[in-house]
């Protein structure tokens, strides 16, 4: 039997439900960390799975070095069947009371962690946002607290009959997950994450060439002086009148 721990729903959202992925300054992530900590509890999982009214908790974490994510792809082996051959870009799961009572968010995320891959050097998890999904069966039942750790050294999966995993330059994932967003456990959470890391990562780095963040030059140099793909000369030259058409079902016009 599994205890898993929650957060009544009403003790953890207010007024509305956030939908997806959510960076920090798009809700209140330090205000959703303290209710979790504060009103949390351990319930039988089975239950759990079956009372919308709970939300578990799951830790996620992306393991980042530079400019590079860590992929993971799940093996013929073991695990549900649902599974095998799919990437992802983060481990993670339920908390459990041997994570202890002090934090079990952090110890269940390093626990979670400490299970999936081998990592050199301390371990420091940044909150990157959250995910919710009230539009299924599964994702109304659960909140996931979205981590990132910075790598400093070689990274191993732990599990190499389960799982494989490399790092991978941000720009190959994103052409990846654009080719074949089938082979991703999770394409929306994935997307997400992509971007955060554009965000948090790519777009504030120093650039070796302008030597500026390239979020920054792009606001300060690039924006004013960028047109549209079809400007309006190119679109109905000055003096020429719309004409307005209708369109049937068909398309055809």
């Amino acid at each position: 039997m599994e205890f898993v721990y929650v957060v009544k729903r009403y003790d953890l959202f207010d007024l509305s439900f956030p939908h997806g992925f959510r960076r920090p300054w798009e809700v209140p992530l330090d205000d959703y960390l303290e209710r979790i900590r504060r009103r949390g509890f351990f319930v039988e999982r089975r239950h759990a799975e079956e009372d919308s009214s709970l939300k578990q908790i799951i830790p996620y974490c992306v393991i980042t070095q530079d400019d590079r994510v860590f992929l993971f792809r799940r093996k013929e082996r073991g695990g549900e069947a649902r599974l095998f051959n799919l990437h992802s870009i983060g481990v993670g799961g339920h908390i459990n009371p041997v994570d202890g009572a002090a934090d079990p968010l952090l110890s269940g995320l390093e626990r979670e962690l400490s299970e999936e891959v081998i990592l050199e050097g301390p371990v420091t998890p940044e909150p990157l946002g959250i995910i919710n999904d009230e539009s299924g069966d599964v994702g109304s039942v659960h909140f996931g607290l979205v981590y990132r750790v910075r790598a400093r050294g070689p990274v191993a999966v732990r599990e190499t009959d389960q799982l494989e995993g490399r790092f991978v330059p941000a720009s190959e994932l994103a052409e990846r997950a654009a080719r074949d967003r089938a082979s991703f456990e999770s394409w929306s959470a994935l997307e997400q994450h992509v971007a955060t890391w554009l965000d948090t990562i790519a777009n504030v780095r120093i650039h070796a060439t302008t030597g500026q963040q390239p979020q920054a030059l792009y606001d300060t140099q690039e924006r004013d002086v960028m047109q549209p793909y079809l400007t309006p000369p190119c679109v109905h030259p000055a003096g020429q009148q719309h004409v307005t058409r209708k369109a049937d079902k068909t398309g055809l016009i």
